[in-house]
């Protein structure tokens, strides 16, 4: 049988490396952010994303994917400028055969396909593996695991060896999880993303009316050290290559609030010809 004692020690030494991984940055980390370029979000989470930090990107449904896919290479490219070195795009095989593959026009909206490295995995379990091993290479400028679901792999343990690669390799780690619950993961920053309606094509500086523009996105603070909660509407800039915020007004048609359903439509009004002759009747 251990002594009890030894145990004890033991415990208390997993008790300090836990709370290493864990720890609040100090403030000369907290200056490696990731600007996005949307001064309110910006401001929210102190000046951008963490540099060297896991940030969990999660979609709840699946019809949100393209957007929070779309949010995430959008970050990425962020964290690729001024590193000659290519992103990788983690990935299973049942996702990508769901999903489909990253397309190389849509790419060039953000990032170069020349800079794409894409890994299929078997399994999440596999993907989580390949992540973890990669956050520490030097030779990445950041790293991007899509995880669909709430798989049992996805736990604490695994989430805290990508926030540790992160935090050693001085590189963000972006785990997109698709269709996903929220579940307890370490990383330190989670955003919900799902679509918004995008503007209409500006030409000359001016609305052109039945036109779409670029890809626009809602974003909500769902774990945050400071600012939890808040919600923004994001549109990418794919001509310099970054966010900028929509500040929302009166007649934005986003919806914040899901309509009711499994109600009786209301009634309809009726139209002035009918109604005279009730009336006359």
């Amino acid at each position: 049988m251990a002594d009890p004692s030894m145990a004890q020690e033991i415990l208390c030494a997993l008790k300090r490396r836990i709370a290493a991984i864990d720890r609040p940055h100090s403030p000369a980390e907290e200056a490696a952010r990731v600007a996005t370029g949307a001064a309110g979000l910006d401001a929210a989470l102190g000046g951008g994303i963490e540099q060297a930090a896991l940030c969990e990107i999660r979609a709840a449904q699946s019809r949100d994917g393209g957007a929070a896919t779309g949010f995430a290479l959008g970050l990425a490219s962020l964290a690729m400028r001024g590193r000659k070195a290519p992103l990788l795009w983690i990935g299973t095989a049942s996702g990508f055969r769901e999903t489909g593959f990253p397309y190389a026009e849509g790419l060039r909206f953000a990032v170069g396909p020349e800079d794409l490295l894409l890994a299929e995995a078997r399994k999440p379990l596999d993907a989580l593996w390949i992540a973890a091993e990669a956050a520490g290479l030097a030779g990445l400028a950041a790293v991007v695991i899509e995880i669909e679901g709430n798989p049992a792999c996805l736990d604490l343990t695994a989430t805290r060896r990508l926030q540790r690669g992160a935090h050693a390799g001085g590189r963000p780690v972006f785990l997109l999880r698709l269709a996903a619950q929220g579940q307890p993961t370490a990383a330190p920053l989670r955003l919900g993303v799902g679509p918004a309606p995008a503007p209409p094509r500006e030409v000359f500086g001016q609305p052109l009316a039945g036109t779409i523009g670029g890809s626009a996105f809602t974003v909500t603070l769902e774990k945050c050290r400071a600012n939890p909660g808040r919600q923004f509407i994001l549109e990418w800039n794919c001509n310099e290559r970054r966010f900028q915020e929509r500040l929302r007004q009166a007649a934005d048609p986003v919806v914040v609030v899901p309509a009711s359903f499994e109600r009786p439509d209301p009634a309809q009004p009726l139209r002035s010809g009918m109604e005279k002759r009730r009336k006359a009747g």
